[in-house]
């Protein structure tokens, strides 16, 4: 008897584990193909305006190098043991400046 109900227990669980197993796999599989799917209409929307496919991919460089940068001075704050806020201060306005820089050349340039 005691065997019993160890065996129906122990095929319960497995079948819980099996069926949240395929939750899970269709959950991705969901979510895979709802991005696939967007992706496809971000695809041809865009195809028809380029400046707008530039302007997000200038906007995702900036947003990645602006991370990975960040990403690097706080690793170089816990090898120095320390906070210095100025270095920081630098990077940003830095980060800021070349921006800045660059959209009154475009302006200078389009002027002339």
């Amino acid at each position: 008897m005691v065997r019993r109900r160890l065996q129906t227990s122990g095929e319960a669980s497995g079948k819980a584990g099996d069926t949240s197993s395929f939750l899970v796999t269709c959950s991705f599989t969901s979510l895979a193909a709802s991005s696939a799917a967007a992706a496809l209409v971000a695809a041809s929307a865009l195809a028809a305006m380029p400046a707008m496919h530039t302007a997000l991919m200038a906007f995702g460089t900036a947003a990645l190098l602006y991370l990975v940068t960040v990403e690097l001075l706080h690793e170089a704050h816990q090898a120095m043991k320390g906070h210095t806020w100025w270095i920081e201060l630098q990077f940003f306005v830095g980060f800021a400046l070349a921006i800045v820089l660059e959209k009154l050349e475009a302006g200078v340039t389009e002027a002339s």
